[in-house]
């Protein structure tokens, strides 16, 4: 079969995109493999973008991590830049392409779509003021970057999810006054209350000014630049706005060409990647991909979950058989000096799925309580009726990371919290508690079963 697949094209060039381009290369030596990107770039980091903004990454070139050029010398790719796919004919696999203002068709056996997300829009903050961005890729930074002063001013981040969060961080690190607004009471959706709360007070402890409940915001403007805004009643002035109230898949493309879409408007494919058409595979933030603790397609746009599904689109557009797993949610931020991390669902998802479950909450020491450097560590584990895992979260310091993924693989293995019990966790004064927080969590969640 692979014989026949001659031209393999890929529509979007910066996360699950090359990693298409790549395995598709592995998978198939003869075919003609072209890759379409709409922006000057591929092969970008997208999650490093805040610490591009606090400075901790020296500068957007690091964030590349592929030129066209190098990507063609290393897997044979022809790679267009600056160049857009209007359309497509499914039933004469054509594609509809447009470059410097010349329109052309391009044929393909087999296409992968890989237009990832776009950021949701303010009705109350266009992005056509000046100083009101939304930072999505590197050009959108490139443009905050370049806009001014980011040193000393007072700005406004809308939105207190993950990257609300962390342009926060990056904003005061540079010497900002920050305002954090959120339509919820706490900071962090997605996380439950207990880690909520302890984000809110790290977050107030670094001077953030944060406003939850947001009811209103009145926006003040000289025409170019919003100079004021009008909260709950409060004027403050204000010299730059980041917007980043969530993404949503890009899927303008798909939706035009008739393929059919997932209960959360992402494209809807197979456990191959592949649409309703079968000679069209997707892959990223543009797709909706099957949840391992519920068994429904969920949307998760997770750098690690396109990068996987475009090992698949490309291993199976090429001629291929591989099969992707159901994926798990398991995110991390990291709040000045803390870090929040949480894996499976959260309690909010649970009550709207109507799972049954219990909770048990612990706090345990970093280290041995005698050994410096030791801090407090919060964890929370959520256990359903038959005792299989079905959340985490956690806070404290790095190792809560390591926490994290413990729980993940216990999730994605279907361990119940008695195998949590008994865990022969590793222990050294210099790295660990004596008793692991995750042994406390599975003991008190035994305890609470009797």
């Amino acid at each position: 079969m692979k014989h026949l697949i001659k031209q393999i094209v890929i529509v979007g060039g910066r996360a699950a995109g090359p990693a298409a381009a790549a395995k598709a290369r592995r998978e198939n030596p003869e075919a003609r493999i072209t890759m379409i990107e709409a922006g000057r770039y591929i092969s970008t980091g997208t999650c490093e973008i805040p610490y591009l903004v606090s400075g901790e990454v020296e500068s957007a070139e690091k964030l590349v991590f592929f030129t066209p050029e190098d990507f063609k010398r290393h897997y044979d790719v022809d790679v267009l830049t600056g160049t857009v796919v209007n359309g497509i004919s499914p039933r004469q696999r054509l594609l509809q392409v447009e470059s410097n203002g010349t329109k052309y068709e391009m044929s393909y056996d087999r296409l992968i779509i890989a237009t990832g997300a776009k950021s949701r829009l303010h009705p109350d903050l266009p992005p056509g003021f000046r100083n009101v961005h939304y930072v999505k890729n590197i050009e959108d930074a490139e443009v905050l970057l370049s806009s001014g002063e980011i040193t000393g001013q007072k700005w406004l981040v809308v939105g207190a999810a993950y990257a609300g969060l962390e342009f926060t961080e990056a904003l005061v690190k540079k010497g900002n006054e920050v305002i954090l607004t959120d339509r919820e009471a706490l900071p962090a959706s997605g996380f439950d209350n207990e880690v909520r709360e302890l984000i809110k007070e790290t977050l107030l402890r670094y001077g953030v000014e944060f406003i939850g409940n947001l009811s209103e915001l009145k926006v003040f403007s000289d025409g170019s630049k919003v100079n004021k805004i009008k909260i709950d009643g409060r004027l403050k002035e204000i010299d730059g706005v980041i917007v980043s109230i969530g993404i949503e898949p890009e899927t303008t493309l798909a939706r035009k060409a008739g393929l059919d879409l997932g209960v959360r408007g992402g494209i809807k494919v197979d456990n191959r990647m592949r649409t309703s058409d079968p000679y069209i595979f997707a892959a990223g933030d543009c797709v909706e991909l099957k949840d391992t603790v519920t068994g429904r397609h969920v949307y998760l746009p997770q750098a690690v979950a396109a990068r996987d599904g475009g090992y698949v689109a490309g291993a199976n557009a090429a001629g291929g058989n591989d099969f992707m797993y159901p994926v798990l949610r398991n995110t991390a931020v990291r709040i000045f000096d803390k870090y929040a991390t949480k894996t499976g669902k959260c309690i909010k998802t649970l009550d709207e799925l109507r799972i049954p479950y219990r909770s048990v909450t612990a706090i345990a020491d970093s280290l041995v309580h005698v050994m410096p450097g030791t801090h407090k560590v919060f964890g929370k584990l959520l256990i359903g009726n038959d005792g299989r895992i079905l959340g985490a979260g956690f806070f404290g310091g790095p190792e809560v990371s390591g926490y994290c993924d413990i729980i993940a693989i216990a999730i994605k293995a279907g361990l119940k919290v008695t195998d949590l019990r008994h865990g022969h966790y590793n222990y050294t004064p210099t790295l660990s508690p004596f008793k692991n927080l995750i042994e406390s969590l599975a003991i008190k969640a035994v305890q609470k079963s009797r």
